[in-house]
């Protein structure tokens, strides 16, 4: 990572293996471990790790060690090869299964701490498992683990971020995140650092830090931009260039103050002014909230008849003249969270509702206007949503009504079995002794009948 063309600013590990099986094209699957430098011990974890991690050859078993892969380079070459050529020759044909590794990784917890997976997107890597159907679970396994991509193609970006052919449901789905790609200099020599393939330059919007590389796993679209130029910034009417106070009947020495584009704090001594200036341009954006507690209405006396000019990085102005203008006729072009309203939202009493619909309102801003259902409020657009889910809830309520009625009918028939089976004992035996008896007297009868006949 770096800021400015040569300026380096972090440095950091990054190991590539080649991974079996071969790609579509013949080639390795190109993974990489990114690896933190924070801890001061990294460099004793990692090779503590790369020793666990081994290969089975019909001669032997052979961990990625320097000593290993020297052997396994020897095997290879002629006893006249160089000691750097044997060991270059062994890292070559260390080629490890993606099981294999992937399996090896998960078991690592220094490494699934200190490091990131970055896996080859291009025909050295996802493309080329891709292009053969026989390599497709390959491929999901790998994206899943995998923490980024190294790829620099436009479609393979918006695809793992849910932008491409499928969303980003369906993506989470399958690989379990939303991926960010980063793309790199793939220098093999010194003329090439920094210098990557046409300008293709990877720009992260975070600190020059290994936790600031993290970031991109969090937000895997808005972070990260690769191209010959860093990405535009916010459209002028966005931003603001600067702001112009007059007519102020002495409160204040005529002010023009610039503004930068990228403005995110106001620094200054307490009671330099900070609350004041904030005050003002939230008055002439259209976004200042009457407040007993806020400077402009301490000061309102004093204020009174004062203009406050706001000037747009596109070059337009709105004016408005303290006392005089409603605030709220002008349209709120920004946002204004004062301290007393930040306060507010954060006191015990309001958090659980004044809190929440903000939090709403941003939400529902956010939500592009095709798919707002035409709803006016963040409310209205969660009834619309949910009203299947409320028919459907109450549906399963009345069916689970019903199922209870009966189980109870259920429960009821099973306490009476006992007594049911008693009774079905004595009128079986009852049954019984009234067919003998029936017996008996048909006999005789019978015997009488043959008497009389004699």
């Amino acid at each position: 990572m770096a800021t400015g063309a040569t300026r380096l600013v972090l440095v950091f590990p990054n190991i590539e293996f080649r991974l079996a099986p071969m790609t579509a094209k013949g080639q390795s699957i190109n993974a990489h471990l990114l690896i933190s430098p924070d801890d001061p011990n990294h460099v004793s974890h990692l090779i503590d790790a790369l020793g666990r991690l081994s290969i089975t050859t019909p001669k032997q078993t052979v961990s990625c060690t320097y000593t290993n892969l020297l052997s396994l380079g020897r095997g290879h070459l002629d006893a006249t090869a160089t000691e750097e050529a044997c060991y270059r020759k062994g890292v070559e044909q260390f080629k490890v299964d993606v099981s294999a590794f992937l399996a090896w990784y998960e078991k690592e917890r220094w490494l699934q701490a200190n490091s990131l997976l970055v896996v080859a997107g291009g025909n050295d890597g996802l493309a080329g498992l891709r292009k053969d159907s026989g390599f497709r679970q390959y491929h999901d396994d790998l994206v899943s683990k995998a923490d980024m991509l190294f790829t620099a193609q436009l479609t393979d970006r918006e695809y793992y971020v849910g932008l491409g052919d499928e969303d980003a449901e369906h993506i989470e789905a399958r690989y379990g995140t939303l991926k960010p790609s980063i793309h790199g200099s793939d220098a093999h020599d010194l003329d090439s650092v920094l210098r990557p393939q046409l300008d293709r330059f990877c720009w992260i919007k975070a600190a020059p830090t290994f936790d600031g590389l993290r970031q991109l796993l969090f937000e895997p679209w808005e972070r990260v931009h690769i191209g010959s130029e860093p990405p535009p910034g916010p459209e002028p009417d966005q931003t603001l260039s600067g702001i112009r106070i007059t007519d102020h009947a002495g409160w204040f020495s005529t002010v023009h103050v610039p503004l930068s584009s990228g403005l995110c704090a106001i620094i200054g001594e307490k009671g330099s002014g900070k609350t004041a200036l904030a005050d003002m341009i939230a008055l002439a954006a259209g976004a200042w909230e009457d407040n007993q507690a806020s400077f402009l209405s301490k000061a309102s006396e004093h204020l009174e008849g004062a203009t406050v000019e706001l000037e747009w990085g596109s070059g337009r102005t709105t004016t408005v003249q303290v006392g005089s203008d409603d605030p709220a006729l002008f349209p709120a072009d920004v946002r204004y969270l004062s301290q007393q309203f930040v306060e507010r939202l954060c006191s015990a009493d309001v958090l659980a509702l004044e809190l929440v619909r903000e939090v709403e309102r941003v939400v529902f801003d956010h939500i592009p206007p095709s798919e707002r259902l035409n709803s006016v409020n963040f409310d209205d657009l969660r009834r619309k949503k949910t009203n299947a889910l409320v028919v459907e809830r109450d549906e399963i309520r009345q069916l689970l009504s019903e199922l209870n009625e009966q189980l109870e009918q259920y429960r009821s028939q099973k306490e009476r079995l006992p007594k049911l089976r008693s009774d079905l004992k004595l009128k079986q035996a009852e049954e019984k002794r009234l067919q003998d008896r029936i017996g008996k007297l048909v006999s005789q009868k019978a015997a009488a009948a043959a008497e009389v006949v004699q």
